[in-house]
């Protein structure tokens, strides 16, 4: 395994590629707080005064987790219909298996389309993309 690297892909519908901060997670959680304060309390009506913070969220949320594949077709072929942007990773081996949750996708169709499902924590992905060689890239 030792040098062995994987490429993993992600197809992208915005025109940009963040990564999430320290900041961004403490917003998170913040956000997360006030809604669980309510739902404890049987309260599931939507809060309409925690607007803001509910749409901020919901844009922040995608940041947490990133999904990527390994069928780099795939992922271009999403960032090509949507006009968005292809990443790429480079990473070790060990690292995928350290770092990433690794599911299959679409089971039941496996031995017609064996796909997996590589998914990394935004602070992980953002402590090491130099190392993984991060590099998106336009798709129109």
């Amino acid at each position: 395994m030792a040098g062995k690297n994987l490429k993993l892909y992600r197809g992208l519908s915005s025109d940009e590629f963040s990564l999430a901060t320290d900041g961004v997670f403490a917003q998170n959680k913040q956000a997360w707080a006030t809604i669980l304060e309510r739902r404890v309390k049987s309260d599931f009506k939507y809060p309409q005064e925690l607007d803001r913070s509910i749409i901020s969220l919901h844009k922040n949320l995608r940041l947490e987790y990133q999904y990527f594949t390994d069928t780099k077709s795939i992922a271009e072929g999403y960032a090509r219909k949507v006009g968005g942007l292809l990443v790429e990773l480079s990473v070790p081996l060990k690292d995928v298996l350290e770092y990433f949750d690794i599911e299959f996708q679409n089971f039941s169709r496996r031995k017609r389309q064996f796909e997996i499902v590589y998914c990394v924590k935004g602070s992980i992905l953002a402590k090491h993309n130099k190392r993984w060689k991060l590099k998106t890239e336009r798709k129109k």
